[in-house]
């Protein structure tokens, strides 16, 4: 357990050296959208607020949502559990307090089918 400590402490920080944070698929959900994992740096204390669209409902539709997560303090990523989204999500980034930026030019594909196909990257 400590080895694999130690890898994803090595990857956050090779992640971090190319100052980008980004959203990537969890895995596909087919037409009703993709969880995402948030990967930010590791921060004491912040959040995102993420803007978009949910997965299809019983009756055909998507509605609109506006959600705030805590990002997981001293940890480079987040997973978004439970929640699906489809088409454009916007994020807008807090660290320790402060505003960090928005990320609005991300894209997530009804049918996604490869976890390289999409990304949504924090630019400092």
């Amino acid at each position: 357990m400590i080895g694999a400590t130690a890898a994803l402490a090595a990857a956050g920080a090779l992640a971090l050296s190319a100052t980008a944070v980004s959203a990537v698929p969890l895995h596909p959900q087919g037409t009703d959208g993709q969880q995402i994992v948030l990967n930010h740096p590791a921060v004491q204390s912040g959040y995102a607020k993420i803007h978009g669209w949910n997965q299809t409902d019983e009756y055909g539709n998507r509605h609109k949502v506006d959600k705030k997560v805590q990002l997981k303090s001293n940890a480079n990523y987040t997973k978004l559990s439970a929640w699906w989204w489809v088409g454009p999500v916007t994020i807008e980034w807090f660290f320790n307090g402060s505003y960090a930026g928005t990320t609005d030019d991300c894209n997530v594909t009804m049918n996604q089918g490869d976890a390289h196909e999409f990304q949504c990257a924090y630019h400092q």
